[in-house]
């Protein structure tokens, strides 16, 4: 599991009454214990009630769940989701506009990231960095700065060659 605090709570800019956000990322096969996270929940609240933190899947899909707690008069969003997932779909949507731009049938995300190696318009080392990327996530906060970047560089090197294909359209 791997947590990271919103850069909101550190920027002077910010004002003391805006909430904090602490996300929780959890794989599907070590997921989070829910009860032992309501019981943290419990002790570190304002409130000091029980039963603040949903179970998985209580929110949705992509934001599984989580809990908006009030820890010394600060609102504070525990918010969790499955790094799984979050990897499945940021990894599709630029895979589905490769898919599109070598004029190749989408299928499945099953072995999608294999077949852009014969894409003749595809960003450099793409298959490569996409698993460095993805490496990335569960390491530390600097390494999960690292990969954001690196996944934002990629989407924009996708989106250049979709302009540049498409003109626009």
């Amino acid at each position: 599991m791997q947590s990271c605090w919103s850069d909101r709570v550190r920027e002077e800019t910010t004002p003391p009454e805006s909430d904090v956000d602490l996300g929780l990322y959890y794989r599907q096969d070590n997921p989070l214990d829910v009860q032992a996270l309501d019981r943290l929940a419990s002790r570190m609240d304002d409130r000091l009630q029980t039963g603040l933190v949903t179970p998985i899947s209580g929110w949705g899909p992509y934001i599984n769940a989580g809990s908006w707690l009030q820890i010394a008069g600060r609102e504070v969003g525990l918010i969790y989701c499955d790094l799984d997932l979050v990897e499945q779909t940021v990894g599709e949507c630029m895979l589905v506009v490769l898919f599109a731009l070598n004029e190749q049938y989408w299928m499945d995300e099953k072995g999608a990231l294999g077949a852009t190696i014969g894409f003749s318009i595809c960003p450099e080392r793409f298959i490569a960095r996409v698993e460095t990327v993805f490496a990335q996530l569960c390491m530390n906060k600097a390494a999960l700065v690292d990969a954001v970047s690196a996944m934002d560089e990629l989407c924009s090197e996708v989106n250049a060659l979709a302009e540049l294909i498409l003109g626009g359209n």
